[in-house]
């Protein structure tokens, strides 16, 4: 025998809220753009290196104005390349300012032009 809904018995309801992971306002398409511009930020970043390297290997006592001439970027990029090159411990400056000289430490750098 089936029984009926039992009296003053209400069904209850669930809402459920589930995040779309897939939604940003980006799109794939958007993450390929994305990911192209790291690609090159970094392709940029590897070739202002190489041309850090030659210009220090040149003359150790050059100064990022003279960098940034030589690589044709601002004085402000050529500052960024040389933080980042420093945090990963690929030169190092000794000195001052003003009469302080670059060094290369980088490991790989005794056979860095060979590799170009």
């Amino acid at each position: 025998k089936r029984f009926g809904p039992l009296p003053n018995y209400h069904i209850p309801e669930f809402h459920v809220v589930l995040c779309n992971l897939n939604y940003g306002g980006g799109s794939v398409i958007d993450d390929k753009k994305l990911l192209k511009e790291v690609i090159g930020t970094e392709k940029e970043f590897l070739k202002a290196q190489q041309v850090i390297y030659k210009m220090i290997s040149a003359n150790p006592g050059i100064t990022i104005a003279e960098m940034a001439v030589n690589i044709g970027v601002s004085d402000r990029q050529v500052r960024k390349y040389i933080k980042r090159m420093t945090d990963m411990k690929f030169i190092v400056r000794e000195g001052g300012r003003k009469n302080g000289i670059w060094k290369i430490i980088d490991g790989d750098y005794e056979d860095f032009f060979e590799r170009i």
